[in-house]
């Protein structure tokens, strides 16, 4: 196809792509220069390679790294482990409630992170939690059984809290395989353990294996639970060291912070390069074509028993105890396991609600949401249309850069905000636009990816018969390609207003008082002992964001598709 000549509305749209470039590229470039800038940002200063050296000469760094790589490759093993049994067991066999691990992840992804691990303290917390009370009474043993604060059963929260990823990511490469290398298995006197490990698993093993390492990708970039869980317990990852030195030091430790920022950049890169290889190279084990049989359901006989102790064992650890327990505190005076059915009040939703700052990080959280929706999908509409419909020169390498976002760790990505928002000063820092443009970068390249796919399948025919009818370029794309693209845009509007809803990570570095979300006003009232309003508040977010979901659901929207990079 003839690449698009230059005409005077062709230059406009050019001239659009390089100002949309210019702010993309702005966070990564002021992150590697402020990881080699003297001063604090917005403060004269000089080059400089101390912050590096700093960060080189820190005794905490072999103990900070250790703790992140033991934290992601921990918590990966426990989801991956988990999540894709749970997806053979949910999409080849006769295992009992199906459907409940089928629909699980909807409420696991209603809930925001933050709040999850909040759940997880009154659990598992070593003295007060629900589960080692329970154990210490049972068995009359003085130890509990899990310590939430240590880097263990921090690394088991995060395992249980990605299982929902790992069993998406994992579920389509056990329903997309053919049953007759199974039926050859059986025939030839394999029994099911055997047809599963030498057959199945060999098989599925490359999305398993491009599983594990997303997984591993979302654990090193995480900050709830390693926030939540982990400060308290003193135990860092790269992540929460990062937020410690900008927010938590006084005075702030800006430059090595930001040299750590590059550091886990760096982590992140070559994970995604090696997650990308992986993904590349699943094509090598297909095995589905026009001749093979449908996926058949395979009877566990025997051992559906222990499939089912595992699948309720699952239900009845993760998503029912969680909302559960974020309930019965909620209506507690004050937390005390021994005292749960004597000690119930309303107050601490009335307190909640009462804050005058929850009025405004509601409102706020609403127009962030809704405005970095609104420009993502706006943005994501045109880099694919432009790149992949009129192929516009430039078009390509513009969505090239639109994708480097998505390469960031959100914390990271709020880093190289912070440094641009108050360098090139706009009027950004310290309001809400200073989320909607971090936002808006981080989720951008994601609606790309929701309507390339969808765009491709719509032929030009429809485009030219439109021009050929006297339709302008325009009028085409307002009459045809949206109307066509409508399901796709919802459910990408969807899940990106969603997740800026719930998101901590990027939220926490550049909100002022003036700018406050609901993330971080639970994650402030919860620093500063608010516990029990601040799950009442979580509970509330949960289950409004929980019956949206459902809602949209049943309407057809389909936002638990897994998402590569």
């Amino acid at each position: 196809m003839p690449r698009t000549t230059w005409q005077p509305h062709n230059l406009l749209i050019f001239f659009v792509f390089v100002v949309a470039g210019f702010f993309i590229l702005q966070p990564a470039a002021f992150l590697l220069f402020g990881s080699v800038w003297s001063s604090p940002p917005g403060r004269p200063g000089h080059l400089t390679g101390s912050n590096y050296a700093e960060v080189l000469r820190d005794p905490f760094l072999g103990r900070v790294l250790f703790n992140t790589f033991v934290f992601a490759a921990g918590s990966s093993l426990i989801a991956i482990a988990l999540g894709s049994t749970l997806a053979f067991l949910a999409t080849r066999t006769d295992v009992p409630f199906k459907k409940a691990i089928i629909y699980s992840p909807i409420l696991t992804f209603a809930m925001p992170s933050s709040v999850e691990s909040m759940g997880w303290t009154f659990l598992l917390s070593p003295r007060t939690g629900l589960v080692n009370v329970a154990f210490m009474r049972l068995t009359g043993v003085e130890e509990p059984l899990v310590n939430l604060y240590t880097l263990a059963g921090m690394t088991l929260v995060m395992g249980i809290n990605l299982l929902p990823v790992a069993f998406l990511m994992t579920a389509p490469a056990f329903t997309l395989f053919d049953r007759s290398l199974e039926e050859m298995g059986r025939a030839s006197g394999g029994g099911l353990l055997q047809v599963y490990r030498r057959i199945i698993l060999p098989l599925v093993l490359p999305s398993i294996a491009s599983a594990f390492i997303y997984c591993f990708i979302v654990a090193i970039e995480a900050f709830d639970t390693p926030a939540i869980v982990g400060i308290p317990a003193g135990v860092y990852v790269l992540t929460t060291t990062i937020y410690t030195q900008m927010v938590s030091e006084v005075p702030p430790r800006y430059g090595t912070a930001t040299a750590y920022s590059a550091v886990l950049l760096a982590l992140s890169l070559i994970l995604i390069t090696l997650y990308n290889r992986f993904a590349k190279s699943a094509d090598r084990y297909a095995t589905l074509t026009g001749r093979s049989g449908g996926s058949a359901v395979i009877s566990l006989g025997k051992y559906k028993p222990l499939a089912a102790v595992l699948v309720l064992g699952y239900l009845l650890i993760h998503p029912i105890p969680l909302m559960a327990t974020l309930a019965v505190a909620s209506v507690q005076r004050f937390w005390n396991p021994d005292r749960l059915l004597t000690n119930i009040t309303l107050d601490n939703y009335e307190k909640f609600f009462s804050y005058p700052v929850t009025g405004t990080a509601f409102i706020n959280s609403i127009i962030v949401s809704a405005s970095s929706t609104a420009l993502a999908v706006a943005v994501g509409f045109l880099a694919a249309y432009f790149s992949l419909r009129r192929k516009l020169t430039g078009g390509q390498t513009f969505t090239t850069i639109l994708s480097i976002p998505l390469a960031i760790p959100p914390l990271v990505l709020a880093v190289g905000v912070f440094w641009s928002v108050l360098y090139v000063d706009i009027g950004l820092y310290g309001t809400v636009g200073a989320l909607v443009y971090a936002y808006s970068l981080r989720y951008t390249p994601l609606v790309v990816r929701f309507l390339s796919g969808p765009m491709l399948q719509i032929h030009r025919e429809l485009e030219d018969s439109a021009v050929v009818c006297g339709g302008g370029r325009l009028r085409t794309i307002t009459n045809i390609i949206l109307p066509l693209l409508r399901g796709a845009a919802s459910t990408a509007a969807l899940y990106v207003f969603v997740r800026t809803i719930t998101d901590l990570g990027i939220a926490v570095l550049l909100v002022t008082h003036q700018s406050t979300v609901l993330s971080t006003t639970l994650f402030a009232l919860w620093n500063t002992g608010e516990k029990l309003t601040v799950v009442a508040g979580g509970l509330v977010y949960t289950v409004v964001l929980l019956c949206f979901l459902l809602a949209a659901h049943r309407l057809g929207f389909r936002v638990l598709q897994p998402t590569t990079r």
